[in-house]
């Protein structure tokens, strides 16, 4: 009866609810492609993303937050940005590609998110390009994730979370090419998140390196479940006869 009650109060304890923002459920795309004109921008799994469209005479410009499905993990320079290095999701087909900065608003407390290089920062630090060079040994490319206390990057701040994206502690090293599962519960009880990067190729106008990730799977804790009157008689029950269990050992000990 004890191990059937434990078993119980496990069970009803792991029913705690949960949202995932796998960028399949937007709607924005079907079959390989990309978005980046959300107008304003979108949602998944309960989480606000924002995005950014200018159209001008000089051109096309974005930043925020981009869903994709693209494929293409070979072909370097900034045509093929939408792309991540792993050529799908982490898990399906869909994720989504962040540029240069971005916020998510969030509706539970944020676990975990998955990152990976997009395919044209991968290689222009593998590689260099025309803008950036190839990184050697001590070089670096990382994104920072920070928690605030309020909705769009209000508030102050529940802490940050940094993920380095290439971190060349030799020249043998490369830049991380498959999906990695980041821990965000140090961020606590955060409203939104801000996203930043850092690199060791910088110049005169900020960062070289192409300031861009992929990510996906954005998991949210939204609810744990109140002990029901039921569950809460078992653990009753339980401590009951635990203790006495106890009474009955010692009064064994003592003849």
């Amino acid at each position: 009866w004890l191990m059937l009650t434990l078993t119980l109060i496990a069970a009803q304890t792991a029913q705690a609810g949960y949202d995932v923002a796998t960028f399949s459920d937007t709607g924005l795309i079907s079959g390989t492609g990309q978005y980046n004109n959300s107008s304003g921008g979108f949602v998944s799994g309960g989480q606000s993303f924002n995005n950014t469209f200018t159209s001008s005479s000089f051109g096309s410009y974005w930043n925020g937050f981009s869903v994709s499905s693209m494929t293409d993990t070979t072909t370097p320079g900034y045509t093929n940005q939408y792309s991540s290095i792993t050529g799908s999701g982490n898990g399906d087909a869909y994720y989504a590609v962040l540029y240069p900065t971005a916020t998510v608003n969030l509706t539970g407390t944020v676990q975990s998110i998955d990152l990976t290089n997009t395919t044209y920062t991968y290689y222009s630090m593998l590689n260099g390009d025309q803008f950036a060079k190839k990184f050697a040994a001590n070089d670096f490319f990382d994104v920072v994730i920070t928690g605030y206390t309020g909705q769009n990057q209000t508030g102050s701040t529940t802490g940050s979370v940094k993920y380095y994206l290439a971190n060349y502690t030799s020249n043998a090293s490369t830049p991380v090419n498959t999906w990695a599962t980041v821990n965000l519960t140090s961020l606590g009880s955060a409203e939104s998140l801000g996203f930043s990067f850092e690199s060791s190729d910088v110049g005169t106008f900020g960062i070289n390196t192409p300031e861009y990730v992929a990510l996906d799977n954005i998991v949210t804790l939204t609810s744990v479940p109140e002990p029901s009157s039921w569950m809460l008689c078992a653990i009753g029950l339980a401590g009951g006869m635990v203790v006495q269990r106890l009474r009955l050992a010692r009064m064994t000990c003592i003849c």
